[in-house]
């Protein structure tokens, strides 16, 4: 399977530019590939193609009250690596944590395939499992990114409990196995 690239790059950037977001922060820029590379080589876990490309467009910037995740950030609760040190379980199971929920849940974006062909985002929900995902939210970075910003913006409100708007936006969601859906009942 193919991976996607990100919506238009451009596109990415304007609307993280129009996001709320501490006003002392601002939008970090990306990182190089380079510095990916030697977070690959650190922990050993490979980075997606799409995740590689956010992570050259912002390298964990607020979406309006979720903090997205980089590499190597000024804020230890913002940076993917001392995040693993303290969610082992993640680092072993390839488990890259992209996003917080702003209220101690996570995001993550598994690598190695466990739910079948590609790479979706899940939700973890740390206080239940932190080695277990609650639900699947989207079906790569792309949508993920879309859904999240759309939310932030309040351009809508049906993510991602919304099976006919999430599914309508995002169809390859329902592919995944072994995760479940977040409007629940097995569907």
């Amino acid at each position: 399977m193919k991976e996607v690239g990100l919506p238009n790059r451009a596109r990415v950037r304007e609307l993280l530019g129009t996001l709320p977001h501490p006003p002392e922060l601002g939008v970090p820029p990306g990182i190089t590939d380079g510095q990916i590379d030697g977070f690959v080589r650190r922990t050993g876990i490979p980075v997606p193609d799409q995740l590689r490309e956010w992570l050259n467009i912002a390298n964990g910037p607020y979406i309006g009250s979720r903090a997205t995740l980089g590499i190597r950030t000024a804020d230890k609760y913002r940076d993917i690596e001392a995040l693993l040190q303290i969610a082992p379980a993640w680092k072993s199971k390839a488990w890259i944590p992209i996003a917080s929920d702003g209220c101690g849940n996570y995001y993550i974006l598994p690598t190695q395939q466990e739910y079948g062909e590609g790479y979706p985002v899940v939700f973890v929900e740390v206080i239940e499992k932190v080695d277990e995902a609650a639900y699947i939210v989207a079906s790569d970075i792309a949508h993920f990114l879309a859904f999240l910003m759309e939310d932030e913006l309040k351009l809508s409100d049906k993510w991602p409990f919304e099976k006919a708007y999430v599914t309508n936006r995002d169809p390859e969601i329902v592919k995944f196995h072994n995760v479940a859906l977040p409007w629940g009942n097995g569907e």
